[in-house]
């Protein structure tokens, strides 16, 4: 009897349980109340600032330019000297880098705020090269879980059911669902932080308002890499992120590239042919680029052997910058790390961009007559 009892306040608690979670999902998530409180910086914090930025952007295909990528992209693009140096004075940048980020997340990111594709009339996405090559033996796009990060507490049911199935790894497809289905467990890292920093959080709220004025006026770091490198020649290096980037240089340096899988090609495959085909019947022109990298040259060359954006289907919407319109800033000089551009290459690829869409696809594709044409170089 008293086991029966005891199995009944069980299962009475469990159920109490699963109720109150649910009530507040609803309450707290569904009604969209927590979200103005998520950490501006983390990934859901930075995914939901772009979401609403470009929801609120209009539909308009008039010389606006989105421009996809992570934290090379927040850090080394500047949406005011690109609109200084365009022709037309209706040109309108915006910046849609958010550090750690990846193709699948810019893919959903452009499913929200452009779900009609004819919001832009350009979408620049970077590649660090035209040739894709595992980095290193960890190296792994397909089950990289901080992807649900930043789309499991925005995704509908459906899209995350997707997401689940570009994943091998069945943690990684479970917690795609899951997170989707109910949002206190997407957010769950970003809730214990607030309920311990919750004064900090609070405080905050007025900067992340106004982070949208600060974000399209930064101008970068003036620091340079070369100077880092030098300061740091044969001595005991103690700050942590100078280890870091100073290990990364010596590892690019010294270490051969591991043993190649495919797995990056198989990933970029699949990740830019979605984006190609999602905007094949729009008017938007998908513009792919080598984002400035290495400021310190390799030692040994990367394989030539595979190239996912070489092996898109034709298409009319798509033009591919010229490999080598950024060589000249992948220097020491230009650099603030061994990964972003400094305030001198910031302005260097901006206005360098903005020269290439306005005489290298504005131009060529016709704007007034809507028509347009393939510009492989």
């Amino acid at each position: 009897m008293q086991s029966q009892e005891h199995y009944i306040r069980r299962k009475s608690t469990a159920c109490a349980a699963i109720f109150l979670f649910i009530v507040l999902d609803v309450l707290l998530f569904r009604t969209g109340f927590y979200y103005r409180y998520i950490k501006l910086e983390s990934a859901a914090g930075i995914y939901q600032y772009r979401s609403k930025s470009g929801s609120a952007l209009p539909n308009s295909l008039e010389r606006q330019v989105a421009v996809l990528g992570d934290s090379r992209v927040a850090q080394g693009f500047s949406a005011k000297l690109f609109e200084a140096a365009s022709q037309s004075k209706s040109t309108k940048a915006i910046n849609f880098g958010m550090p750690g980020s990846t193709p699948r997340v810019w893919y959903y990111l452009l499913n929200q705020i452009d779900p009609r594709r004819d919001k832009f009339k350009v979408v620049l996405v970077p590649l660090t090269s035209y040739w894709d090559f595992d980095e290193s033996s960890f190296d792994n796009s397909t089950n990289r879980s901080l992807d649900l990060a930043f789309l499991s507490p925005f995704v509908s049911m459906e899209e995350a059911t997707e997401i689940a199935t570009t994943f091998t790894d069945a943690e990684c497809q479970r917690e795609a669902v899951v997170g989707s289905a109910n949002r206190m467990f997407a957010l769950r890292r970003d809730v214990r932080d607030f309920l311990i920093n919750s004064k900090e959080r609070l405080n905050n709220l007025k900067a992340n308002r106004e982070f949208s004025i600060v974000d399209y006026n930064y101008e970068g770091s003036p620091s340079r890499l070369k100077d880092l490198l030098k300061a740091n020649n044969g001595a005991a290096v103690t700050d942590e992120n100078v280890t870091a980037i100073v290990n990364r240089v010596k590892n690019k340096l010294e270490n051969p590239l591991p043993p190649q899988t495919g797995e990056r090609y198989r990933y970029n495959s699949y990740w830019l042919r979605k984006l190609v085909s999602a905007y094949r019947k729009s008017n938007t022109i998908l513009v792919f680029f080598k984002i400035p990298s290495d400021p310190i040259k390799r030692r040994f060359p990367i394989p030539k052997e595979h190239s996912a954006v070489h092996d898109l289907p034709d298409s009319d919407n798509l033009v591919l910058v010229p490999e080598g319109l950024f060589s000249d800033i992948e220097t020491a000089e230009y650099f603030y790390d061994d990964l972003h551009l400094n305030k001198y290459g910031r302005k260097i690829m901006s206005e360098r961009l903005a020269c290439f869409i306005d005489q290298d696809v504005f131009r060529r594709h016709s704007l007034a007559q809507g028509t347009a044409s393939k510009s492989f170089q």
